[in-house]
């Protein structure tokens, strides 16, 4: 029993780090130049959902501002936002080491 819920326990890690190794990659996507706002809006909704699952409640909010918000925010604002996930993603991985 103990045996499962470590196997239940990598499990998860190996998802919650793939779910960051995702977000640097999407990033590269994202930046220098913003695709259509759609695709960001779509990304922004996939981090409200998996921030959360994951813990990580900032990518959270970061991901729902960008779904909810990416009309009326600027290019620099929503680089920013994005700049902002990357930067949690990466202090994440690294247990908060740059």
């Amino acid at each position: 029993m103990e045996h499962d819920k470590l196997d239940q326990v990598d499990e998860i890690l190996e998802l919650k780090i793939e779910f960051l190794q995702d977000i640097l990659n999407s990033v590269e996507t994202y930046l220098p130049e913003l695709p259509e706002l759609s695709l960001v809006k779509e990304w922004g909704h996939r981090l409200t959902g998996s921030g959360g699952m994951f813990g990580l409640p900032e990518i959270s909010e970061l991901g729902r501002r960008l779904e909810k918000e990416i009309e009326t925010l600027s290019p620099d604002e929503v680089r920013g936002l994005v700049l902002r996930v990357k930067q949690i993603a990466q202090e994440a991985l690294t247990g908060g080491k740059s």
